[in-house]
């Protein structure tokens, strides 16, 4: 029996291929299956890892390690700052507490005066 637009003459090369085929996804099939195992217990392992996810319906959670810690958490890195810093808002740190995590900042420009 020919199949169906492929010359007599390939056909015998055709299905010799397509056999080929065949046994090839049968092996890739076999290392997906082994590969599913490994993440699947990848993903068992990690539970241990990482902490339960806060509930997230806003903003999407990112897990992180910050510099220094080996922790996964899901806000983002502490920022210490040192006097004289550019601070969150732009100004000048001028005073700080808990080693740089706190402080103080004036306006990088005179605000002028307040109604």
């Amino acid at each position: 029996m020919l199949v169906t637009g492929v010359p007599e003459c390939c056909e015998v090369a055709w299905r010799a291929w397509l056999a080929d085929q065949v046994e090839l996804n049968k092996l890739r099939i076999l290392k997906n299956r082994e590969s599913i195992k490994a993440n699947s217990a990848f993903i068992e392992d990690a539970r241990y890892y990482f902490p339960e996810a806060p509930n997230a319906v806003l903003n999407p959670l990112i897990p992180t390690i910050c510099a220094g810690s080996d922790v996964v958490q899901f806000e983002p890195c502490p920022v210490f700052y040192e006097i004289g810093d550019a601070g969150p808002s732009g100004g000048l740190v001028f005073y700080i507490t808990d080693k740089g995590l706190h402080g103080m900042e004036a306006a990088p420009t005179d605000q002028g005066r307040a109604e």
